[in-house]
């Protein structure tokens, strides 16, 4: 059978052979590669856990009433932290944080800040939850299960969770935990001693006694899905009849990849960049840090945590860029990155030192169909958020316009993956200033 190389070196001859002496072949410009379209777009949701302090790095004012979060110079008053422009950015860099610069100078073109998102609560669940769904509701599937479940039929595992927060709710079928210390790859090969109950792990059944377990768990789940009485237990039902199905798939899918990783979020990039690019899931959530973020009693706590989050973030961009995507050259060219905390934190430094919970905060985008360069929406000098024009991005003045809340965010990360918001939100609020 000849191969797609051997039709390409075939057609390579042919044409060198109709070449007239001395004469050089004609080479036609290589057009830009197509888009990827929204439905074939991945998504990766990095989760910056316990709540940033915007003013470190997202908002550059100055003003009296904010320098005294800022951290103190030699003359202490602040002057450590300088306002910093990249491109159409104007962020805050600090000698203490050079990986937040070296991350800007480098990727500013193709990163989106937004500003002064409004969460409406200061309570680490309720705001994971609002952020993550758009409602308080924790019946709501967030917004990486929904997006995976419209693209069910493609993948064996549509959400995997590395590490994170997950509200799958009726989605859950589409979502598995990858376990901070690789339990996955330990319930999968059967080594997991919790999964035995037993001191010491057990080999697993070889590989055709396993397919027929596989089987006859899906062919029961099916019949009691079937069978079931009532509205509750038909809806628990299929989705243990989906999940069945679909561990037969992933198994397949990921037999011969390493699962392990997710110890810190620079052990969880190369763990996600084998299960997209291996077409085993489109959203891979992962997470930095755990609480280390909630620092309310010294706020220079944070600055070794952004330095540490901006590396690793500066790692995504470089592994997306020279990581084989499946329907582009590279996953940078079709995978889509929010980059966000669940909170901020207040204007002023309390009597410890540090800041308390702020329901303002800011978020990343950069990838596929964003428009990158921009930062849209903005603070005021109380760290409020402004409103703006939803097509734009620009602040609209006096509170005119709309204010940046979870569901404007998760509206924009559905139309971002060829998902309708009205179907499944019920309105469309897309940040239409933030897609290119």
């Amino acid at each position: 059978m000849r191969t797609r190389r051997d039709l390409l070196l075939g057609g390579a001859a042919l044409g060198g052979g109709l070449l007239l002496p001395g004469t050089s072949p004609i080479v036609a410009a290589a057009a830009p590669p197509a888009p990827v379209s929204p439905e074939y777009r991945k998504f990766v949701f990095v989760w910056v856990h316990g709540g940033w302090d915007p003013t470190k790095v997202f908002m550059d004012s100055f003003d009296d009433r904010i320098v005294a979060g800022r951290t103190p110079g030699s003359d202490g008053v602040g002057t450590s932290d300088l306002r910093a422009s990249y491109g159409d950015l104007h962020l805050v860099a600090n000698p203490r944080r050079p990986s937040v610069d070296r991350f800007f100078s480098a990727h500013h073109e193709r990163v989106a800040v937004v500003d002064g998102m409004l969460i409406r609560s200061i309570n680490h669940p309720i705001c994971s939850t609002l952020w993550m769904t758009g409602t308080p509701n924790a019946a709501r599937p967030d917004w990486p299960s929904t997006i995976a479940a419209a693209s069910a039929s493609r993948y064996s595992v549509p959400h995997i969770i590395v590490s994170g927060y997950s509200m799958a709710g009726d989605y859950s079928a589409y979502t598995v935990y990858s376990g901070r210390e690789g339990t996955l790859q330990q319930l999968l090969t059967g080594t997991s001693n919790f999964a035995i109950g037993a001191d010491e792990g057990h080999p697993p059944p070889r590989l055709e006694l396993q397919a027929a377990m596989d089987e006859y768990l899906a062919e029961r789940a099916a019949e009691r899905a079937t069978g079931a009485s009532t509205p509750i237990e038909g809806r628990l039902t299929e989705a243990y009849r989906q999940a069945s199905e679909r561990l037969i798939a992933f198994k397949d899918d990921t037999r011969r990849l390493d699962l392990d990783g997710g110890h810190d979020l620079r052990t969880q990039i190369p763990l996600a960049m084998t299960l997209l690019s291996s077409d085993v899931t489109r959203c891979v959530t992962l997470k930095h840090g755990n609480f280390e973020w909630d620092s309310h009693t010294e706020n220079l706590e944070q600055d070794p945590l952004f330095e540490d989050l901006f590396s690793c973030l500066d790692l995504l961009v470089r592994s997306l860029d020279a990581t084989p995507g499946t329907r582009a050259s590279t996953l940078a060219e079709e995978t889509v990155v929010v980059v966000f905390s669940e909170m901020g934190r207040t204007p002023f430094l309390n009597s410890t030192g540090g800041k308390d919970h702020w329901m303002y905060t800011s978020c990343m985008f950069f990838g596929a169909g964003i428009r990158g360069g921009r930062q849209l929406g903005g603070y005021t000098d109380t760290l409020n958020g402004e409103t703006v024009s939803l097509e734009t991005g620009d602040v609209v003045p006096g509170g005119a316009g709309t204010a940046i809340t979870p569901d404007v965010i998760g509206s924009t990360l559905l139309t971002l993956a060829g998902v309708d918001p009205v179907d499944e939100l019920g309105a469309d609020t897309t940040l239409r200033g933030l897609l290119s």
